[in-house]
């Protein structure tokens, strides 16, 4: 004779994925089940330090590090060569210090768009240009911003930016700092 509820239901024994059995049949309120197995609630069923997931910025569990800073660049190492007054960086108008960290890049004469924006944006005057990948549009602006930053005076504020540069593209942003860090380390200025 097989076993039955309060009810006088027949209980039939089921297998849960655990491995242990259990009997489905009639509930305690009185109520058939529908053949599924009396589990834990949620809350309770879960590890409870495993139940917390902390999203924060910078958050490393316990012993290991973020996905994220194993992908992330290395910093560079800032490395200045000398360079003389006849760079044509340092003939634009260029800080020599600057100039010399891009000669260490292997750089040592401007682009076509370098050459055309430089004097004016250095000067302070508004420059709109357009070329194509890989003219040298990054540093024809990011040179004067550098520049610009390095040499002014105005008392900073703690954590606030001082310039923004919008790009359409994640990638893009990160080939354009990859671009500033050098010349802003160089100049004693966070990326």
């Amino acid at each position: 004779m097989s076993p039955s509820t309060s009810t006088g239901r027949p209980t039939t024994p089921r297998r849960r994925s655990d491995g242990t059995s259990t009997t489905a049949g009639a509930a305690s309120s009185g109520r058939a089940t529908a053949g599924k197995a009396r589990t834990k609630p949620n809350n309770q069923s879960r590890n409870k330090s495993a139940a917390r997931r902390d999203d924060r910025r910078g958050f490393r569990p316990e012993g290991g590090s973020t996905a994220a800073s194993n992908f992330a660049p290395k910093k560079p190492s800032v490395i200045a060569i000398e360079v003389g007054p006849d760079n044509g960086f340092v003939k634009l108008g260029v800080p020599a210090n600057l100039a010399g960290i891009i000669a260490a890049g292997g750089v040592t004469e401007p682009f076509s768009i370098q050459s055309v924006t430089l004097p004016d944006s250095l000067a302070g005057r508004d420059v709109l240009g357009q070329g194509r990948t890989g003219s040298g549009k990054t540093l024809a602006f990011a040179l004067p911003l550098i520049a610009r930053l390095a040499t002014t005076k105005v008392a900073r504020q703690a954590n606030r930016p001082r310039a923004l540069i919008l790009v359409p593209t994640r990638e893009l942003a990160s080939q354009v700092a990859a671009v500033i860090d050098p010349l802003a380390t160089a100049c004693g200025l966070r990326v």
